[in-house]
């Protein structure tokens, strides 16, 4: 009876003993918690719980041998990062692998067990750690608020980069924009220097109403330059053909009109000359028009200069000059309208020029008779004026000259006068 007794006894005390040390950490959670601003500190067994709240701080743990089965839990609750490190040769286990130490951030947590081998260590919260990535989740959400180069956020869904440096890179998707917001070089010293592309460049409002269009297809080698002046209203400078065969150059007018053709030049073999169009009808229906002239006043009897043609030293050149003489006083109107063809040579700074007969006049009068004659001035250098000498019967408001000149020899200078 008296051995009963004493084993009763016996496994009485082991289980208080038991109790009053508990082997696992969820038994001591109602422990206090050791709180310490301390910059180094040495973690104590007989505590499992420690809060932080200094700046930086080293904590340093307790040996890992004679203390398997010991917990720790650690709350940082400080303003700077806090060391947690290994006590002489023992290494710690975090996610990260082997490593001597582990850092808690600012407003982070660390559990820490004792497997007998190591200390394990597994911390959360915080910002950026080692520790806390193991998943690739977790990696994503730990970088999507840290922030790069010019404050940009490195894994945000749509990353502002402010004034980044980029050097030979890719772009395997389309490089877009806030809608006519920014600008690709923005002054004389960001300028882009080429641009090489190999399809279209459009630009505009966003609205069909492009300001510069231009367009290469695969067909005839069709290129073509198109400016919408609003809605539909497009006029285009377009190139077709190759360098070895017939081209076309050609301005067309704007849609509202068909696409009406304005002015082709043409080429029909690599040898051939070129050829001029002017229209303001179709291919097929053309309605030939060349309007405009270079207007000069005259005085009455008076040998006036009216368009200077440049000849070279050693040179020639020859044209046409189509004129229209107009005179009125308000009240009665004359006009007489003709052609005169001219050749000038240049041997060595003299030029020698002639007119021929005004060819085609046609005269209309309301009253009374307007003449005209020509002649040359050979006085300025490696140049002739011409000249036109009107006279009208009405006691002039306006006496004036219109004319337009076509050149038929080398290409020279026409200069108003």
């Amino acid at each position: 009876m008296k051995t009963i007794q004493t084993l009763f006894l016996i496994l009485m005390l082991a289980a208080a003993a038991s109790a009053q040390t508990p082997d696992y950490p969820w038994q001591r959670l109602g422990q206090t918690p050791i709180v310490t601003s301390a910059g180094t500190v040495t973690y104590d067994v007989a505590n499992c719980w420690y809060v932080h709240s200094g700046t930086t701080c080293t904590a340093t743990l307790p040996a890992v041998s004679g203390n398997d089965r010991v917990d720790f839990y650690i709350f940082n609750r400080g303003s700077g990062a806090l060391t947690i490190q290994r006590a002489g040769s023992d290494n710690l286990k975090t996610t990260a692998g082997t490593a001597t130490s582990a850092t808690v951030a600012a407003n982070a947590w660390a559990a820490i067990y004792n497997d007998g081998s190591y200390w394990l260590v597994r911390t959360g919260g915080g910002g950026l750690q080692t520790t806390d990535i193991d998943t690739s989740a977790d990696l994503k959400a730990i970088l999507t608020d840290e922030t790069g180069s010019g404050g940009a956020a490195v894994f945000a869904t749509s990353p502002t980069i402010t004034t980044p440096t980029i050097a030979g890179a890719t772009v395997t998707g389309n490089l877009i924009f806030t809608d006519n917001t920014y600008d690709i070089g923005a002054s004389s010293a960001t300028r882009p220097k080429s641009y090489y592309g190999s399809q279209n460049i459009t630009i505009g409002p966003g609205d069909g109403n492009s300001l510069f269009t231009f367009n290469r297809t695969a067909t005839g080698n069709f290129g073509r330059f198109s400016w919408f002046l609003s809605g539909t209203e497009e006029w285009a400078l377009g190139v077709r053909g190759d360098e070895g065969g017939a081209e076309t150059l050609s301005l067309t007018g704007h849609t509202s009109d068909s696409n009406p053709l304005v002015m082709r030049v043409r080429r029909g073999s690599a040898t051939s000359c070129y050829q001029l169009d002017l229209s303001n009808g179709t291919a097929t229906a053309p309605h030939m028009a060349i309007v405009g002239a270079t207007s000069k006043a005259l005085t009455e009897s008076s040998a006036t200069a009216f368009v200077q043609i440049a000849v070279a030293s050693g040179n020639h050149t020859s044209g046409v000059i189509h004129y229209t003489i107009h005179a009125n006083d308000a009240s009665d109107f004359q006009c007489r309208t003709g052609d005169v063809h001219f050749s000038i040579v240049n041997k060595a700074g003299t030029e020698t020029a002639a007119l021929g007969t005004v060819i085609n006049e046609s005269i209309a009068v309301s009253s009374g008779t307007l003449t005209v004659s020509f002649d040359t001035d050979t006085s300025p250098t490696n140049a002739v004026n011409i000249r036109a000498n009107a006279v009208s019967s009405l006691t002039q408001t306006t006496l004036a000259i219109e004319y337009r000149v076509e050149i038929f020899g080398p290409t020279t200078t026409v200069t108003p006068q």
